[in-house]
């Protein structure tokens, strides 16, 4: 209770968000005895990423899971992010009066040295 008056409303109100996503996890999955180990969903892990980042004292409202799991979520998904912002899929393309540059040097240099 203590605890709960030093925090602000919205830290309160996302730590809820952050409490009521695990549990829900619990109750559907858990005591609905559907599997014995939680699912956890991507939406779940993002979640999570970001409560990481803005909620204060983060690791004491997660049990599901250790706080270093989600430490690597966050890794994981900042190294996915940066190799498709990074990378450039196939060959940059050439303009045809490149091409055709390319062909008429090519021409005359086969012609040079025969």
């Amino acid at each position: 209770m203590f605890r709960s008056k030093l925090l602000s409303d919205i830290n309160k109100d996302l730590e809820i968000v952050a409490l009521r996503s695990q549990l829900s996890i619990v109750q559907r999955q858990i005591l609905d005895h559907k599997i014995p180990k939680p699912h956890l969903t991507p939406a779940f892990r993002q979640l999570w990423i970001l409560l990481s980042k803005f909620v204060p004292g983060w690791k004491s409202s997660i049990f599901l899971v250790k706080p270093e799991t989600v430490i690597s979520w966050h890794k994981k998904a900042f190294k996915f992010y940066w190799i498709l912002k990074s990378k450039k899929p196939g060959r940059p393309k050439i303009s045809r009066q490149t091409i055709a540059l390319i062909k008429t040097h090519s021409q005359r240099k086969s012609f040079a040295v025969s």
